[in-house]
Order: structure tokens, then C-alpha cells, then sequence
């Protein structure tokens, strides 16, 4: 961590190379439960990450995380829905899935971040959201057999 807080700090990175240092000192600083440095780090790698969807997506996702880790409920449903929008390109229609016609999500994390919105609803109380994006994440990822057994589990529980 302190290596990559100095090469960020001295200017000598920039682009893709500060958005992975960045992204790479946010996740440190996430786990370490320094959630106000791991954002400020987020933010910066998100906005270095110009095309590079992986990086964009990691960073998105980590500022959602820092969101609900500070209960800030409202703030991560804004920004995962935004990531979905962003990165969810699947809709659950089967036939065009087994055609290969559907479209491809443009990061594998998708379904998690569908997941965190589901109990950011639950959170602030609106139920009846939660259970809307339940549903959709149980039509679209329910052939993962791990989101299904969570998801069918909550929608049991409401």
C-alpha cells in the first residue's frame, strides 16, 4: 500500500497505469476498513480507466461497496444501478440464450452487483423493489446454480 500511495502520489503515473495503481490501493485500503481513503481511490480509478472495462468495472463495483459498508443504501443503489446498466448485457430470454443470440455481460460480477441491489431495497424499505430485482436476477442468472439458491431463498423469506 504505501508503495502505491507513493507512485500515485508522484505524479509519475497517469491513465491506465494510475487507474490500476489506484484501483489496486482502494482494494488494500477496502480491506484494511479504511472505507473514506478506499472511495477517494475508487473515484480516482474510475476516472483514469478510460476504455479498460475491467478496471472501470472493479472500481464501480468497489464504490457501491464502500456505499454499503457506510450504509449510505441510497448512494449504492444508484451506483449499482448504474453498474448494471453499464455492464449487464443478458435478459434472460432462454431461447435467444440457447441460440446464442442474448447478449454477454461485459464483466462476470453482474449478477453480484444485481444481488447487492436486491438487499440495498430491502434496506431502505422498499420491498416491493427488492422483489422486482429478485426476480430478475433469478430469470437471468438463475442457471447459476449459487445465485439461485440465495435468491430463491430470500423470495421465500419475504
Amino acid at each position: 500500500l504505501v508503495e502505491l500511495e507513493t507512485l500515485i502520489q508522484s505524479n509519475s503515473l497517469s491513465g491506465l497505469s494510475l487507474a490500476k495503481a489506484s484501483l489496486l490501493a482502494a482494494n488494500i485500503k477496502f480491506q484494511n476498513g479504511d472505507f473514506d481513503g478506499a472511495s477517494v481511490l475508487f473515484d480516482k480509478a474510475v476516472s483514469d480507466a478510460g476504455s479498460a472495462t475491467l478496471i472501470m468495472a472493479a472500481a464501480m463495483h468497489g464504490q457501491a461497496a464502500v456505499s454499503i459498508e457506510k450504509k449510505d443504501y441510497t448512494k449504492a443503489i444508484s451506483q449499482l444501478e448504474t453498474f448494471i446498466t453499464k455492464f449487464g448485457k443478458r435478459d434472460g430470454d432462454l431461447k435467444a440464450r440457447y441460440g446464442q443470440e442474448e447478449g454477454i455481460d461485459l464483466v462476470s460480477t453482474v449478477s453480484d452487483a444485481m444481488w447487492k441491489l436486491t438487499l440495498c431495497y430491502n434496506e431502505v424499505g422498499n420491498k416491493d423493489k427488492a422483489k422486482v430485482v429478485a426476480e430478475k436476477l433469478l430469470k437471468v442468472y438463475g442457471d447459476k446454480p449459487e445465485v439461485a439458491a440465495k435468491v430463491q431463498k430470500y423470495l421465500a423469506s419475504i
